[in-house]
């Protein structure tokens, strides 16, 4: 029961953060207790134009635990509808530490996007079919009733 109340309290003053300072390239919004939705936008290169939906499911025991990462969005660097592997999400405990938190992860997954480190659940698409998908990811993403 007190590690519940500690992830409450940690989520809600992570959740103020990111309400009171917006990353400048992703709108966040929590939905429940545990599940943050994003959107990143405004990138670079071949993602530039494009939506980006993606959910960080955090464990139960977060901040202790690491986050599943699931994008929805096509885009080339990543599989839609299955966890990616990385070495802030819960393919990795080992390398996990309580010092992440929200912001910092999101910000770790846009710096991740734009690397062709190989990995479960990430491809390694052209940017021409990088290009194609940021054109189509708001008419995509249009589809979704969690992105809307």
């Amino acid at each position: 029961m007190q590690a519940q109340k500690l992830t409450v309290l940690r989520l809600t003053k992570e959740e103020a953060s990111l309400n009171r300072e917006p990353l400048s390239n992703a709108i966040v919004v929590r939905d429940g207790l545990l599940n943050f939705h994003f959107c990143l936008y405004k990138l670079e290169g071949p993602y530039s134009n494009g939506f980006y939906h993606g959910l960080l499911e955090l464990h139960e025991n977060y901040p202790f635990m690491a986050p599943k990462l699931i994008f929805y969005t096509p885009n080339g660097r990543f599989d839609i509808n299955m966890p990616i592997c990385t070495s802030f999400t819960n393919y990795h405990q080992e390398s996990w530490t309580s010092a992440w938190n929200v912001r910092t992860l999101i910000l770790a997954t846009i710096s991740f996007m734009y690397s062709e480190e190989p990995s479960y659940g990430c491809k390694t698409d052209t940017e021409s079919i990088r290009i194609e998908y940021a054109k189509n990811s708001l008419a995509h993403n249009k589809g979704n009733q969690k992105f809307m």
